[in-house]
């Protein structure tokens, strides 16, 4: 049927058409009969019901066409969720590997050789294992650990409080991220002397709390901690870093508990 296939600004001129032609030739051929009114009124609800197929067949070519635009959406959408997620392994990847970097030099200059070639092994296998997307998450105290190492082998003072006991497993590799690249942001400016390190939690929320005396004029470029703020918006978290009072660095990280 010709309703089916024409657009709705089309149709209803084309179905007055129709019915007015269907009227008009009932008038006609039925005036000796009497049953004019009968007939017209059929075919006006007849005309009336291709009318209404021709709609929903368009009603349904847009479903079906939106049904396929959602696909695409949500195709997209999980490779935008992948390529953010690989995109976060590689930039915790380049932060670890900058660390041992920066502590692999300092070991050299100071001739403890041994020491140096470990780490540079450590570089070497993290490089490998991030192209290869096995880049390990980083865990809270191991990086307190690594972090104290690398600071204090750069002549940097640390004080770190013990970790509050019983945090769940994603809220420990979200805080080891934080003191990974807080550290790595301490090393890079290299005029620091004391760092400090706190972490508190209060029931719903988990606060870790890095200060350091070497922030230079201007507070420094940020570096990977855009990187992490943007991680940790995206999980209900929030940073916080500046200049603080007496010429510190100050780097907050608050991370929601499940």
């Amino acid at each position: 049927m010709l309703a089916l296939a024409v657009a709705p600004r089309a149709a209803v001129p084309l179905a007055v058409l129709v019915i007015g032609a269907v009227v008009v030739n009932d008038l006609v051929r039925d005036a000796v009969a009497g049953d004019v009114v009968e007939q017209a009124a059929r075919n006006v609800f007849a005309a009336l019901a291709v009318f209404a197929l021709g709609w929903l067949n368009l009603l349904h070519r847009e479903l079906w066409l939106a049904r396929g635009r959602l696909a695409e959406a949500d195709a997209a959408a999980e490779r935008l969720r992948a390529a953010r997620d690989r995109g976060e392994a590689l930039a915790r990847a380049l932060s670890a590997i900058g660390l041992r970097g920066r502590l692999a030099a300092r070991l050299l200059a100071e001739g403890r050789a041994g020491e140096a070639a470990a780490r540079l092994d450590e570089i070497t296998s993290l490089a490998e294992r991030s192209l290869t997307g096995g880049e390990p998450d980083p865990d809270l105290v191991a990086e307190i650990e690594e972090a104290r190492v690398a600071l204090a082998a750069a002549g940097v003072r640390t004080a770190v409080d013990d970790v509050p006991n019983g945090l769940p497993e994603p809220v420990h590799r979200t805080l080891g991220w934080v003191v990974r690249e807080g550290a790595a942001h301490v090393l890079r400016h290299r005029a620091a002397s004391v760092c400090s390190v706190r972490i508190l939690a209060d029931g719903r929320t988990v606060r870790l709390r890095l200060v350091n005396d070497g922030v230079p004029d201007g507070g420094g470029p940020a570096g990977g901690l855009d990187v992490l703020a943007a991680h940790l918006r995206a999980a209900d978290g929030r940073l916080v870093h500046g200049p603080g009072p007496d010429r510190t660095y100050l780097l907050e990280a608050f991370v929601p508990l499940p």
